[in-house]
């Protein structure tokens, strides 16, 4: 991130310090996990920059097989503008517009320090789960949690505990 001044990037500030996590709340029909669409993230996030007087800009580009973003919080004091990411395109239209949309997404979750879906260090991808994790995410009701996390001994209680408290958040959201 570039910010045109100590002034810009100290408002800018003032907003990352207010967020938390948003919900993970869409599921991806491939691997099955749970991530964060674009339109709920700006919906999130836009209204907490606009209050401090940012406008979030995000610029996309395609050059040589590969789509490109990159983001501008433009301000009446300055502009706070991210570098250029990129990722290879998949050759159709409908390619670009996916590539140019998860790369909108993880840009501006970087940039604002968030966290918009679990992370298997890709195990999930390789075919790597873990099993526990899967039954948590399996589970229909919050009794059906409740009973699997005292099936689990202490330490496993302990490890998954964060799993299942983003679950039974999922399921809460969804009654």
């Amino acid at each position: 991130m570039k910010f045109e001044s100590n002034e810009l990037r100290a408002k800018w500030l003032e907003v990352v310090k207010t967020l938390h996590n948003p919900t993970m709340s869409a599921t991806n029909p491939y691997f099955e996990n749970k991530y964060v669409p674009l339109d709920k993230l700006l919906a999130y996030i836009k209204p907490l920059f606009l209050d401090a007087g940012f406008i979030i800009v995000q610029e996309a580009t395609y050059s040589a097989g590969v789509c490109m973003v990159r983001t501008e919080f433009i301000h009446e004091a300055g502009t706070i503008t991210s570098e250029w990411i990129g990722t290879e395109n998949k050759k159709d239209p409908q390619g670009t517009g996916s590539s140019i949309t998860y790369l909108r997404r993880y840009q501006l979750l970087a940039i604002c320090g968030l966290v918009g879906e679990a992370d298997d260090d890709g195990n999930k991808g390789a075919g790597k789960t873990d099993e526990i994790e899967d039954k948590i995410s399996s589970c229909k009701s919050v009794d059906e949690m409740n009973k699997l996390y005292k099936s689990l001994d202490k330490k496993q209680q302990a490890k998954y505990l964060n799993k299942f408290t983003e679950r039974k958040w999922e399921i809460n959201e969804k009654h």
